[in-house]
């Protein structure tokens, strides 16, 4: 299935399904370099009960690096096993 950018992409941010309401929603960002140590890929997951999708997570051994409130949005960013980052956002 072929799904459009949503509107407003820009060659630094882009998303894809947040406007259609359709999950997944994928979202790009630039960064300059990649960060070493930092995966290439970091998933951003938002579920509607994220408080207990994170203790789900942290269950199945992921690391809880920290909780974040920032523009407009709520996100906890975890590890995987082996370090992986990524986040659980509230939906």
């Amino acid at each position: 299935m072929n799904r459009p950018l949503d509107e407003n992409a820009s060659a630094e941010f882009a998303t894809v399904g947040m406007t259609e309401g359709n999950a997944p929603v994928l979202m790009f960002i630039q960064v300059p370099d990649k960060t070493p140590g930092k995966n290439v890929i970091h998933l951003d997951l938002k579920a509607a009960d994220w408080r207990e999708q994170i203790d789900r997570a942290i269950g199945l051994g992921a690391k809880h690096i920290g909780d974040f409130d920032e523009y407009g949005t709520q996100w906890a960013t975890l590890a995987d096993p082996e370090g992986n980052l990524f986040d659980i956002a509230a939906g």
